[in-house]
């Protein structure tokens, strides 16, 4: 149900990237416990100010850090895997990632 109420959240804003957090779900308010920075053109563009993306970045990595969240590039390293121009071998801060396998890459070349 969480994914769903955020999923269709972010239908209704054109597009974006958010942060459901359960915990502060209200009945009376469909958008309590969620937070989300509007990205309208084509779902991957603000035309907000770089200061208000910034703000409302720190706002989602707060929400997302308050559930658990522990990559260090916060909902910005979650939000970039999802995207479909992303090669198959991804550097992220775990290390060399095959993203089809979903494994580490051992980068280390054994030269005897």
């Amino acid at each position: 149900m969480a994914m769903a109420r955020l999923a269709n959240h972010l239908r209704t804003i054109d597009g974006g990237l958010g942060v459901y957090d359960p915990r502060l779900e209200d009945a009376e308010n469909d958008t309590a416990g969620i937070t989300t920075l509007e990205l309208p053109i084509p779902g991957l563009l603000s035309s907000k100010s770089s200061v208000e993306i910034a703000r409302i970045l720190v706002m989602a990595d707060d929400a997302a850090r308050d559930l658990g969240l522990t990559l260090s590039d916060g909902v910005m390293e979650l939000d970039n895997l999802t995207l479909e121009v992303i090669p198959e071998l991804r550097l992220t801060d775990r290390g060399f990632v095959d993203v089809r396998a979903g494994s580490i890459v051992d980068v280390v070349l054994d030269t005897e």
